[in-house]
Parts: structure tokens; C-alpha cells; sequence
């Protein structure tokens, strides 16, 4: 017992050392234990975006831009009597004078509508159907006629009717369907910078085609706005284009130095300048 006992003391130093090493490697593997320790923190749910409700696009619709209703008011006839030109340019519209020429007024009737700062137009008389019972008046062209004839006889009438920008046809109904001979006063008026207004006497015109052809400004009546010859006729033709006219954008009238036609213009000046429609001089349509 007592060499058990003395054997047990001279172990002790290397007991007490081990002990104290083991108790330092269960302190050390505590420690290290208790720092790897993860706590688990429950993950909140992801947050769900509340987003606003798309709003519908609105279609932007462009504004369509304001046209000018322009109108052309020709009066034809004009040089047989001096009266009618200044009631007419009573009216204070931009109306347009086509003159007849070699009338016995019609250098007169041209000066004064140009000093009024009216646009002038020599009304050419050309050959009709139903010719000699219909009779266009001096200084015709007929298809009987040769180039040179037809240069002769414009000359003339265009020195009767001084300040002419342009001409339109006065009747004219068979000598306007020859292209030949359209085609010979086109080319003459196109080499004195004039335009040319179709009448539009004949559905079988060549007038607008033959202008195409060679290049010449060219226009064609729309509206006659006096063959019935009285006012009531003339002003209800005058109430549709008015009521009409978000349907075009310029037109081209033809009347007649009457008295009816003159009353009805009157009514009507200041209902188109209601509704926002200018009187221009033919030029600013053709050209």
C-alpha cells in the first residue's frame, strides 16, 4: 500500500499537468464551440412591391392644322357697260374681272378695275357648238383658224384688254375639245407668262390635260353660280358652298355681271367672312 501510495505521489506532478491540460482543451473546445454556434434568425418574407395601377395611355391625337378656305369669284362679260364695274367693286371683295375683248368699254372697264386693285382676265371668246346661231362676239378663235391666224387674233384681244394676268374661255365648247388648237393657245399664253382658267363649257375640255403637258398654270371653274338667272338661284348656290365648306379647301366661281347676281353676292360676302372664307384673287388659287 504504501509503495502504491509512494508511486501515486511521484506521478502527481505529470497527473496534475495532464489534468490541467485536458481541462484547457475542453476550455478551449467549449469556447471555440459556443463562437460557432449560429443563431438562425427567421428570414422575413421578402417584401412584396405594391405598384400603382398602370394608368391606360392616353392617345395624343395630333391637331390638324387650320386650312385657309380661299374662294375665286370671276365675274365674266365684263366691257359692255361701265356701270357694272364700279357696283361691283362696291361689294370691297377680291373679285376677279374677266374682260371681253374689243367691247366698247372694255379698255375702260379694265383700267379701272386695275386701279381698284382688281386681277384682270381677258374672257377669250372661242367657238362654240351651234356656231353661227350662237355668236361668241368679236375677236374669236375658230378652228378653222391657222397658227398664225390664232396668234393674230390674241394679240388683238389682249391689247383690248390691258393688265390681263391670265384668260379663260368665253363659251368655246368645240374649239376647246381640239387638242391641237388648245394646244396652240396654251403655248402662246404660256410664252407671255398668263395662266389659263377653264371655263369648263364641255365635259370633253382638253383645256386641263394639254395645260399639263406643256407646263402651263392651269384652273378649272368649279361652280356656276348664276345659270338659273335669278337671285334666289344664285344665293342658294352661294348657302351650299358656305354650308359646305368643310369639304374643300378652295373653289373657283363663275357669275355674270347680273343684277341678281350682284344682290346675291351682297347677302353672301359677309357669311363666308363668318365662316372664316377669304375672297382672293384667282392668281393665289392657280398659282
Amino acid at each position: 500500500m504504501r509503495r502504491r501510495i509512494t508511486r501515486l505521489f511521484k506521478h502527481a506532478p505529470f497527473l496534475i499537468a495532464g489534468a490541467i491540460v485536458l481541462a484547457a482543451v475542453l476550455v478551449v473546445v467549449f469556447y471555440v464551440s459556443e463562437r460557432e454556434k449560429v443563431i438562425l434568425v427567421p428570414e422575413k418574407a421578402p417584401r412584396e412591391e405594391t405598384k400603382a395601377p398602370a394608368r391606360e395611355a392616353v392617345p395624343v391625337v395630333p391637331e390638324r392644322p387650320k386650312v385657309e378656305k380661299r374662294i375665286a369669284i370671276v365675274i365674266d362679260d365684263i366691257g359692255n357697260d361701265p356701270a357694272i364695274v364700279r357696283v361691283i367693286l362696291r361689294l370691297n371683295a377680291s373679285i376677279t374681272f374677266s374682260v371681253l375683248p374689243s367691247c366698247s368699254y372694255s379698255l375702260e372697264a379694265s383700267r379701272e378695275a386695275h386701279r381698284a386693285g382688281r386681277e384682270i382676265l381677258l374672257h377669250l371668246p372661242m367657238e362654240p357648238y351651234g356656231y353661227p346661231e350662237k355668236r361668241p362676239g368679236r375677236g374669236t378663235l375658230f378652228l378653222s383658224m391657222t397658227h398664225d391666224d390664232i396668234e393674230r387674233q390674241l394679240e388683238e384681244d389682249l391689247l383690248s384688254v390691258p393688265y390681263a394676268r391670265g384668260v379663260n374661255n368665253h363659251m368655246g365648247s368645240r374649239f376647246m375639245e381640239d387638242d391641237e388648237k388648245v394646244a396652240t393657245v396654251l403655248s402662246l399664253l404660256k410664252r407671255k407668262n398668263l395662266f389659263f382658267l377653264d371655263s369648263m363649257t364641255t365635259k370633253d375640255t382638253r383645256g386641263r390635260e394639254v395645260a399639263a403637258r406643256i407646263g402651263l398654270k392651269c384652273g378649272t371653274r368649279n361652280i356656276f353660280i348664276d345659270n338659273g338667272g335669278s337671285y334666289d338661284e344664285t344665293l342658294a348656290i352661294l348657302r351650299k358652298v358656305i354650308e359646305s365648306h368643310d369639304t374643300w379647301d378652295n373653289l373657283i366661281l363663275i357669275g355674270h355681271p347680273h343684277e341678281s347676281t350682284i344682290a346675291a353676292l351682297r347677302h353672301a360676302l359677309p357669311l363666308f367672312k363668318e365662316k372664316g372664307i377669304t375672297i382672293v384673287p384667282l392668281s393665289r388659287i392657280i398659282g
